[in-house]
């Protein structure tokens, strides 16, 4: 019983020949989860910056074609 504990210890925290620690896995998909997420915001943000752009000049061109045609 002592061994394996031991065995789930080394496997969570490294310790042994079995490469990097579960824990310290999980800290990078957190990581790499983070930074996803920022990047998802950002692209929403330029994407919402871009299309309220380009509906204001398409409103924009429609009010002066609308001045200069009646």
């Amino acid at each position: 019983m002592k061994r394996d504990i031991n065995d789930i210890r080394d496997a969570l925290y490294g310790g042994g020949t079995n490469g990097q620690a579960l824990i310290h896995q999980v800290e990078q998909l957190v990581r790499i989860a983070d930074r996803g997420r920022f990047s998802l915001r950002v692209a929403l943000w330029l994407g919402g910056g871009i299309v309220a752009a380009t509906t204001a000049i398409a409103q924009f061109k429609q009010a002066i074609l609308g001045i200069f045609h009646q």
